[in-house]
């Protein structure tokens, strides 16, 4: 928890929750997430921890959807902690071929979103099989 507001530089920090959003693909995941806040001004602010959580349940809720379009796509393989180049290396292509299904300038192959789906659902139970 931080002491003082980079904000208004007070010391009116106390715990409280927000909601967070993220969408893709036409589909929004929103959840409540844990935050600092200032009473205030009103800010709230995200741990890395917090924001974590978050970042790994909405890309697994996209892995299991099956939602494959560029943006999902790519979020996914960096909450995983992916590189293109390592992403395009597993599957067999070119790190411009991963660059171009992430723009939308090609579809991504089935294969490469159901090898990124199982790394994703792996990442989130803490197992790393798939990459071993």
């Amino acid at each position: 928890m931080i002491e003082t507001c980079p904000s208004c530089q007070t010391q009116s920090i106390e715990p409280g929750t927000t909601d967070l959003t993220r969408t893709f693909g036409g589909v929004t995941f929103e959840a409540e997430v844990n935050v600092d806040l200032c009473t205030e001004c009103a800010e709230w602010f995200l741990s890395f921890e917090e924001g974590q959580r978050f970042d790994v349940a909405v890309a697994r809720a996209l892995a299991e959807y099956g939602i494959g379009t560029p943006d999902a796509f790519k979020w996914m393989r960096k909450t995983v902690g992916l590189r293109a180049v390592d992403l395009a290396r597993l599957i067999g292509v070119t790190p411009e071929t991963v660059s171009r299904w992430e723009t939308g300038k090609v579809p991504v192959e089935r294969r490469a979103l159901a090898l990124l789906q199982c790394l994703v659902v792996e990442h989130a139970e803490g197992s790393t099989a798939t990459l071993d």
